[in-house]
């Protein structure tokens, strides 16, 4: 009797290892969160229901240019952000406030204001 394995099973045994692991576990349910939402994105808001012209090369245009603009929309959020915790942290950092571990008056840096959440 001759048993035949494909050249990869190997490689899809050791992925469904990890895969079944418990870390593995935790990773792919984040997959709903990130990737899954990224193509429900795309379908919706960036006409990935139906392919608007014919041909491999046009449809993969496309696809690039619906990613470009997705991309592009994850950069402005993530400077939004950064703009606007700057701006916290810098008029946060203005209030002078009495430190009960220190009995000083302190500006508020970011470390600082980690170790007050628990005062």
């Amino acid at each position: 009797k001759v048993i035949t394995r494909h050249i990869w099973e190997v490689d899809k045994e050791k992925a469904n290892e990890i895969r079944l692991s418990q870390w593995g576990k935790k990773v792919y349910a984040r997959r709903k969160q990130t990737i899954e939402r990224s193509f429900a994105d795309a379908k919706q808001h960036h006409g990935h229901r139906y392919a608007r012209f014919r041909g491999r090369a046009q449809v993969q245009m496309q696809c690039l240019l619906a990613a470009t603009a997705q991309n592009i929309k994850k950069i402005a959020i993530k400077l939004f952000l950064l703009r606007f915790f700057r701006l916290f942290f810098n008029l946060f950092n203005k209030i002078q406030i009495k430190n009960p571990i220190y009995g000083l008056n302190k500006k508020i840096t970011p470390e600082l204001y980690r170790g007050l959440s628990s005062i």
